[in-house]
């Protein structure tokens, strides 16, 4: 009976793992697949009449200019820990932090 527990704990995770890649693929990867760069993703978060300096510091703030698996991390941390998003129009926060 212990090993089906485990065995069935082993699939949870890994099932919660590749659910996890999927919706960061979705979210994540899927603009970048469309033809959208990094810049052009911050930008949408900045405003009207953007500076370059603005969109550069967005762009790190979100964390666009790191490769894809630090963001991925990043991700992952976030939905674990609670993150905090107060940029743009909209401010939300994960209560768990």
């Amino acid at each position: 009976m212990i090993t089906f527990i485990i065995r069935r704990l082993i699939a949870a995770m890994f099932l919660l793992v590749v659910v996890s890649m999927v919706i960061f693929a979705i979210f994540f990867l899927l603009p970048k697949l469309g033809g959208q760069t990094n810049y052009q993703l911050a930008t949408q978060y900045v405003g009207r009449n953007p500076t370059r300096a603005a969109v550069l510091q967005m762009e790190a703030q979100l964390g666009l200019d790191k490769p894809v698996y630090q963001q991925y991390w990043d991700y992952l941390r976030a939905i674990v820990a609670g993150e905090h998003y107060g940029t743009g129009v909209n401010s939300a926060s994960a209560p768990f932090r």
